[in-house]
């Protein structure tokens, strides 16, 4: 495809793309690559939306064939939801499928997809519809598709300009004839050992040579090929001779001979003469059959060999009365005018054909008859008779009949099998779907029901914090008053956002949504919403946190703060006097992370020894009680929230005196807490400096001259001691530790992202793990790829136009 066509098809695909802002639904085509059109859907699709998806296929036909004749969808559904039940029909008989130009790759499929697509697949037989995982896959079947048409391309080319030299020459009459051939006058099935061949001699005389066995698929495909070869040999549509060689078939198929009547009563008009040899006895009965009932029949001739069917034709064709006497048939023979005495001659010799052998006949055909009328299996009697015999074509219409009957038992049998595998097939899908839509519809009450838990502690939280602030006088408290009151509402917005769109949406809880928080701050917020939820109570709360832990942590607070309220939920519910204690417990500390351990721990009524065997386990999930009492699904929900962030979750409880519900999990820690451990080894040092971070070092990894140095002045005027690398130099022979790394990244993701986390690996390691602070310099600051390089390690992100005053805010941020 050249540039100008390759323009003009971005500019209708751009044209063609859609978006429906009301329902955050549509639809956007691009251009992969030459022959190949990504499509991709998103959002809920209704008739409306459809229609116009329709016109917009149909309009990129219409343009995209006038110079193309091989089209390559790929359909990327990961972003598609549904489609209305009205529309379900109209896509499966859409046209655009039973386009044979057009082949189709399909990814990321909901199970509404993964269903049209296999009944398009195999109600309309689209032997070019591939379901494919993902779209490495499906571009690679478009590059496997595009090299088969192109080979196939190549192939047609070189077929239809070549033109096989004569085979050999036939001599009829005393004169010789040449039979001619071309190599696409050929067809083999690829899939039996079925063939045929066409020849032509002296301009219109076509000879079809059939061989093996003769099924309906391999029938049509050879009339196909026939009809092509007439069209393009024969021309002004004129009469033409045929001749059929069946010296080579094994057996026919029954369709496929209701169809050979069928296209001799259809063709019959163009054609001269009809000549077969070779038939078997079969054939020959199907043949004589069609000369009692129909007219069309009276064209069609049987003879023994080839040179006999040669000499009829050419006979016929040149009107040669020798030739014609010569060549007669021996059923013309035997139909001509008899003298008398002849005929009472064999008169006589009938009569004398004793009525006892007549008898057997008849009872053998009967019992044949009976064993076809009441399906009974078996071979049939061979009968050996002259064909001049009268019974001869009686002996053969039966075994035709039988074996006609047979072949339509096993069609029927056949097709009963495959009825009852499809139902069976449906069944199976049908179980699948509504197991999947239990265990979806199961997930997202327990959802709903723990959401409405979460905004039922958070309301109360915000109602008992404003009554008690009313009558507060002391300011400390009313700021950690209004500090919970705001907390309690951002976490009420959050529920209500994320109730609202699972209640359209699938429930997922699998997306983690990592972002730096401060640990402290958030869980003695937490347990003050808890505690003012039930502030009038007897129960009083304790929350301890070890002083080694890291203030800053990165991971999903979010799911964090839901375990732990499925645990202070219940301790609550559990504990009508006492105490519940929240404890946090540093286990391991590296330079870059921490695992540590939270515990809640009550006085209420413990857990019996039957119930304690079942908890966390599937067999407990969904039970309403424990000791009687209603639990709802909060363990359940904590379970699965666990397992996402790679969590473990435990107790300990011993009846009438209390429980400790426990998780334990890994973070990343913020590069707030970095900077002061920095801060930590800088105040060890002896010597004595004058400005906060003189003697530090820092590594500075640019490839943009000015920016490096413009960085590298500043640094040095503050005292840091700086190194200099290129982007893509060795590193591998830089000595010594570094509290900074600069880095000038393009944020792009992918590749580069994997870069900087094999970079990052290689310095924490030579720098023994002491902590160093990674700051980026970038071109934007996109908040979703900012988290993707935070979790990755970047501390800090500056704009590449920095200035002096933004280093310095830099620098003040650190300390």
């Amino acid at each position: 495809m050249d540039l100008e066509l390759t323009v003009q098809l971005e500019i209708l695909l751009a044209k063609l793309t859609y978006s429906d802002e009301e329902s955050d639904s549509g639809w956007v085509f691009s251009l992969v690559d030459d022959y190949v059109v990504l499509f991709q859907p998103f959002g809920y699709l209704n008739e409306a939306n459809f229609k116009l998806l329709a016109k917009s296929f149909n309009k990129l036909r219409t343009e995209y064939f006038k110079n193309a004749e091989f089209l390559i969808f790929l359909f990327d559904f990961t972003n598609f939801k549904r489609v209305s039940s009205d529309v379900r029909a109209e896509i499966i008989e859409a046209s655009l499928f039973r386009d044979n130009r057009i082949s189709f790759a399909i990814y990321g499929m909901n199970n509404f997809v993964s269903i049209i697509s296999k009944v398009i697949s195999k109600r309309l037989f689209k032997k070019h519809l591939f379901i494919v995982k993902n779209k490495d896959v499906a571009l690679e079947k478009a590059k496997a598709l595009i090299s088969d048409y192109q080979l196939q391309k190549i192939k047609k080319l070189h077929i239809n300009n070549y033109y096989v030299q004569p085979e050999k020459t036939v001599e009829v009459g005393g004169k010789s004839y040449t039979v001619f051939t071309r190599q696409n006058w050929t067809y083999n099935d690829p899939h039996s050992d079925f063939a045929f061949k066409i020849d032509l001699i002296d301009s219109n005389i076509l000879v079809g040579r059939p061989s093996g066995y003769i099924k309906y698929q391999n029938f049509v495909m050879s009339n196909v090929l026939f009809d092509k070869v007439v069209n393009s040999e024969i021309k002004g549509g004129g009469k033409y001779y045929r001749i059929q060689d069946y010296t080579s078939v094994i057996g026919t198929e029954n369709k496929a001979r209701r169809d050979f009547v069928s296209y001799i009563i259809s063709e019959i008009d163009k054609i001269n003469l009809l000549v077969f040899y070779g038939l078997n006895r079969t054939m020959k009965t199907v043949v004589r059959l069609g000369k009692l009932v129909h007219p069309a029949f009276e064209k069609v001739r049987i003879t023994d060999t080839f040179e006999n069917a040669l000499e009829l034709v050419i006979a016929d064709k040149y009107k040669n009365s020798l030739l014609v006497e010569k060549t007669k048939t021996k059923e013309q023979i035997d139909s001509k005018d008899k003298s008398p005495e002849e005929e009472i001659s064999d008169l006589k010799t009938q009569i004398k054909i004793s009525k006892k052998e007549n008898n057997r006949l008849i009872q053998i055909l009967f019992d044949q008859i009976s064993k076809i009328a009441y399906s009974v299996s078996g071979d049939f009697l061979p009968i050996k008779l002259d064909e001049n015999d009268k019974f001869y074509d009686l002996f053969g219409a039966v075994q035709l009949l039988q074996e006609d009957f047979e072949e339509l038992r096993k069609d029927l049998n056949d097709t009963r099998d495959k009825f009852k595998r499809l139902l069976l097939e449906n069944a199976r899908e049908i179980k699948d779907l509504k197991i999947d839509n239990s265990l979806k519809l199961k997930t997202k009450n327990d959802f709903i029901l723990k959401s409405g838990h979460e905004l039922k502690h958070s309301l109360e939280a915000i109602l008992n914090a404003i009554q008690l602030s009313r009558y507060e006088e002391k300011p400390e408290i009313q700021k950690t008053l209004f500090d919970i009151i705001n907390m309690a509402s951002i976490t009420l917005q959050d529920n209500i956002n994320q109730l609202s769109s699972n209640i359209t949406d699938n429930y997922t809880n699998d997306v983690i949504s990592e972002s730096m928080f401060n640990y402290r701050k958030n869980i003695v917020q937490l347990v003050e919403i808890f505690r003012l939820g039930v502030y009038n109570s007897n129960v009083v709360f304790e929350n301890k946190v070890e002083d080694g832990l890291p203030t800053f942590l990165i991971g999903d607070k979010r799911k964090l703060n839901q375990i732990l309220s499925v645990y202070l939920e219940n301790a609550i519910k559990y504990t009508g006097n006492g105490f519940i204690k929240v404890n946090t417990q540093l286990v391991e500390r590296t330079a870059t992370q921490v695992r540590f351990r939270v515990s809640v721990e009550d006085t209420g009524k413990g857990i019996d020894k039957y119930t304690k065997a079942l908890i966390f386990k599937d067999e407990f999930i969904g039970d309403s009680n424990i000791n009687g009492e209603e639990t709802g699904f909060g363990l359940f929900i904590a379970k699965s929230l666990a397992k996402v962030l790679n969590a473990e979750i435990g107790f300990e409880s011993e009846e009438n005196v209390g429980s400790k519900f426990w998780l334990e999990l890994t973070l990343n820690i913020g590069y707030h807490d970095k900077v002061s451990q920095m801060h930590a080894v800088r105040k060890q040092r002896k010597s004595k400096k004058n400005l906060p971070f003189e003697g530090n070092r820092a590594l500075l990894i640019f490839d943009d001259n000015i920016e490096r140095n413009i960085l590298n002045q500043i640094l040095i005027k503050k005292g840091i001691q700086t190194h200099i690398k290129l982007n893509h130099e060795f590193f591998g022979d830089i000595e010594g530790k570094f509290d900074f790394v600069f880095l000038n990244l393009e944020l792009t993701g992918g590749e580069e992202l994997n870069s900087f986390k094999l970079f990052k690996d290689a310095m924490d390691a030579k720098n023994d793990f002491a902590p160093i602070v990674y700051i980026a310099c970038v071109d934007a600051t996109i908040d979703i790829i900012i988290e993707e390089y935070r979790r990755m390690g970047v501390d800090y992100f500056i704009n590449k136009s920095f200035n002096i005053d933004d280093i310095d805010r830099l620098f003040e941020d650190l300390k």
